[in-house]
């Protein structure tokens, strides 16, 4: 077998080999990326060849999808909850896999992560996800150069879009128990999630997923899991949010479960 070196860039070298030809008659050939001098890429060059006459074969190069998959389930899931996992399976399914997944992981290029997030722009994301995904793909080549499959992160080279953060302001006390005056006579439909927002610090996707049997009725702790489809009855994936400030919330859950009956808290 024969080999060759090439320079990619400063300090980066590709090495070839020529593994002869298959049972068709193809030709064979194997890349390997080496960082460092051109004397430490042609020591691994020698290291290979020798490895190769004693039937050791090269590796076989990783595409971005098998990787992806492999950061997954080795090392995201297993550190992970389900939120956070799923929401990274979905980046990975809908923007990564489609762009990037037959490539091999070596060889990604800045280049390459630059285009693909002002493509994420251009189609209208707003700097946020796009900076997700951004981080989602750098963690991925993080884990690849611990595990010493690349040499480098092509994904920190680039800056993702800035995202410019607003300051939250909550509304005045005042306006908060005006709202809640004009909705309890008029028996909105949401009264009863507008109070349990005021009172109980709740978000508003908490709110909204929240069901009769994640409330403790003698003091309306609620106690909120994002994915309450998803969980084992009892198991929790948060810390219960604390008590309602006064007897009102408590009258007002009560009320809103005798009208509505069974099922969901009644906030749409």
């Amino acid at each position: 077998m024969k080999g060759g070196i090439r320079q990619r860039s400063p300090g980066a070298w590709e090495l070839t080999l020529n593994l002869g030809r298959d049972a068709q008659g193809i030709r064979r050939r194997r890349s390997v990326t080496v960082r460092g001098t051109k004397a430490q890429a042609q020591r691994r060059l020698r290291e290979l060849l020798a490895d190769f006459d004693k039937g050791i074969a090269p590796p076989d190069p990783v595409v971005i999808r098998d990787w992806l998959d492999r950061w997954m389930t080795k090392h995201i899931i297993p550190r992970s909850n389900q939120a956070t996992s799923e929401r990274y399976a979905a980046i990975i399914a809908t923007h990564l896999k489609p762009r990037f997944g037959q490539l091999e992981l070596n060889r990604l290029t800045p280049a390459q992560v630059r285009v693909m997030e002002s493509d994420l722009v251009d189609g209208g994301l707003s700097p946020k996800p796009v900076a997700l995904i951004h981080n989602v793909l750098s963690g991925a080549y993080r884990y690849a150069m611990q595990m010493e499959m690349v040499q480098r992160n092509p994904v920190s080279l680039v800056s993702p879009p800035p995202v410019r953060k607003t300051e939250t302001v909550a509304p005045p006390i005042e306006a908060v128990q005006q709202l809640l005056e004009l909705a309890e006579p008029e028996e909105h439909p949401r009264f009863t999630c507008i109070h349990l927002l005021a009172y109980t610090g709740l978000r508003l996707g908490e709110a909204l997923a929240l069901k009769w049997d994640a409330l403790t009725w003698m003091t309306v702790t609620c106690w909120c899991c994002p994915r309450c489809d998803a969980c084992e009855p009892g198991t929790w994936s948060r810390h219960p949010k604390p008590p309602a400030a006064n007897a009102k919330s408590i009258w007002t859950a009560r009320r809103s479960k005798c009208c509505a009956g069974t099922g969901n808290v009644k906030t749409t």
